[in-house]
């Protein structure tokens, strides 16, 4: 009612979406708040432990990581957050971790990919297999660094080559006919721990070729963007079931980077995973990473680059 008058049944209708509304951002300004008074505690006992040496995995591990999952492990951490993370959503997760990045950085610990992760590799030196799809790839791979080259007769042969320290990238197939991931090349790049720094298509010089190839090493490499250049990041995961990825790209979304691509393969063992690329949309890498680290077990992080096209 207003001044004795029944008002009309649409000015109550914007009435009550207004009160809602303003219900709702009072709700989510202090959900917030309390996630980066969170962060800010956190940051505090993460802090002391990066200055001396602990990798960022090492530390969470410290203040009992497992706790920041909501799993049942007691530890002797000032932080008690096995009741407190069950109640996070997938974007109180994502504000969380980027508060941490923040709050991280404010007390000196500036993560970076390098300190997260083995980066560079020997930058002069490429093996693959020839032939004519491969040697389009160097084409395109050698137009960023000078190369030199060698041959070999096999993809394991490259793989493991570059494993050894023999030569610092080789180059493999990403992709099959029609696009699909190679099952082969992603269980090898997981067994032998290389990492993929560079993308390109291919087409064949018939154009009737559509496939990806990636220069491989030992480590990660942030590459320098650009102008049109976009930020790619390949993850292997192991989850449990679709809900658990729903919330991770959820997650990832609210921290600015968009599903692309997604696969499942199958290690010779058995094991099943799955092979998800994220874009970034203006997101940040360590955002990311760090987002991941707490709150996904399952999860490697298989390459960083921008796609050379």
């Amino acid at each position: 009612m207003n001044n004795g008058k029944i008002s009309s049944a649409s000015e109550i209708f914007l009435s009550n979406i207004g009160g809602l509304n303003r219900q709702a951002r009072e709700i989510f300004e202090a959900r917030v708040c309390e996630v980066s008074l969170y962060a800010e505690t956190l940051a505090g006992e993460l802090s002391p432990l990066l200055f001396d040496g602990l990798s960022l995995g090492e530390a969470l591990s410290v203040i009992g990581r497992l706790d920041l999952r909501g799993e049942e492990e007691q530890t002797d951490s000032l932080i008690d957050a096995s009741c407190y993370f069950k109640t996070l959503s997938s974007f109180d997760r994502a504000e969380l971790s980027r508060q941490l990045v923040f709050r991280l950085s404010s007390l000196g610990n500036r993560l970076s990919l390098g300190e997260l992760y083995a980066t560079g590799a020997d930058g002069s030196s490429v093996c693959y297999v020839r032939n004519a799809l491969s040697d389009e790839a160097f084409d395109v791979f050698s137009q960023q660094n000078e190369l030199s080259v060698g041959y070999v007769g096999s993809f394991d042969e490259a793989a493991r080559a570059v494993r050894d320290g023999e030569y610092g990238y080789c180059i493999l197939p990403l992709e099959e006919a029609g696009g699909v991931r190679s099952r082969r090349i992603m269980n090898m790049l997981r067994e032998l721990s290389l990492k993929i720094v560079a993308v390109t298509p291919v087409f064949g010089y018939d154009g009737s070729a559509d496939m990806k190839y990636a220069l491989v090493s030992q480590g990660l490499c942030e590459p320098t963007l650009s102008g049109d250049d976009e930020l790619y990041v390949d993850l292997l995961l192991s989850l449990g079931d679709s809900s658990a990825m729903s919330g991770l790209l959820t997650g990832c979304e609210a921290l600015g980077f968009l599903h692309t691509r997604s696969s499942q393969s199958v290690t010779p063992s058995g094991e099943a995973f799955t092979s998800l690329v994220l874009r970034a949309d203006g997101g940040r890498l360590t955002e990311l990473i760090l987002y991941l680290t707490l709150f996904y077990e399952g999860f490697e992080l298989i390459g960083v680059y921008k796609n050379l096209e």
